[in-house]
């Protein structure tokens, strides 16, 4: 039977670059994503994004708007996840035990990276919403 995930994401550009995290742990472990994670019991998601992007980097995430629900199958998982853009306040520290090392990146250039589950797709997205 396969693992149900349930997951929020946030989707954060700055100067024109999208950040990355790389993940510490499995599923997906050292590879990239948009920062995020799991809710807690009767947790809305857009309170998930916040408290997970605190926790994760340690600044304060705003939500300027939901984005899409990307759901995720493979022979282990199945799942959907909230992804929400929005901005960032205060400087970054990384929760070490969650996430190896973070970088901002142009979204063409994340597309070269070993992406996790949905991030192609949201980053694809986020390209042609942000297209001139």
């Amino acid at each position: 039977m396969k693992k149900k995930l349930s997951a929020v994401a946030a989707l954060i550009c700055q100067n024109k670059k999208i950040l990355l995290i790389q993940r510490a742990r499995n599923p997906w472990k050292e590879m990239w994503a948009t920062p995020g994670g799991k809710p807690y019991k009767n947790e809305a998601p857009q309170q998930t994004v916040v408290r997970e992007i605190c926790e994760e980097l340690g600044v304060k995430f705003q939500p300027l708007k939901e984005v899409g629900n990307y759901h995720y199958e493979d022979e282990k998982y199945t799942g959907d996840t909230i992804v929400f853009e929005g901005t960032i306040e205060g400087e970054i520290k990384i929760k070490q035990d969650e996430i190896l090392q973070y970088k901002w990146v142009k979204p063409e250039e994340a597309l070269t990276l070993q992406l996790a589950s949905t991030n192609r797709q949201r980053i694809l997205d986020f390209i042609v919403r942000n297209k001139p």
